[in-house]
């Protein structure tokens, strides 16, 4: 799966999978890792395309899909957005769909670090303030 930083102007791409990664395999432990990654995607299954052959279930790198009655389905909760089971579907029956709520990165990962240390300092104003 490739991950690149939170920022416009990359600075690096990992080639990552679940299995090895730090950072994926800890995602993968949490009951909805959906909800807490940051994308813009989420994968859908057109059922009357699928052939069910489990191609998907075997490369989503987060479980999020399963074979119901021969038809995979995607729990969307689970599921990162990262396109694995699009690439890999023979049948075409899985597609990409923008997620209501669109992420804008930083332009830079210094301009990602400051903003995260502006909200750090308030916190800190605020917890001294009480």
């Amino acid at each position: 799966m490739l991950q690149p930083d939170n920022s416009q102007n990359l600075t690096i791409i990992c080639s990552c999978c679940s299995c090895c990664c730090e950072g994926l395999s800890k995602i993968k432990l949490l009951p909805n890792p959906g909800d807490l990654t940051i994308t813009n995607f989420y994968a859908d299954v057109e059922s009357d395309l699928c052939s069910g052959c489990g191609t998907c279930v075997e490369i989503c790198p987060m479980e999020a899909i399963t074979l119901i009655d021969d038809i995979s389905s995607i729990m969307r909760k689970r599921c990162i957005g990262c396109g694995n089971c699009v690439i890999k579907c023979p049948s075409e029956a899985i597609k990409l769909h923008k997620r209501e709520r669109q992420f804008i990165s930083y332009p830079t990962m210094d301009d990602l670090y400051d903003k995260i240390m502006e909200r750090k300092v308030k916190l800190k104003e605020k917890a001294l303030e009480r």
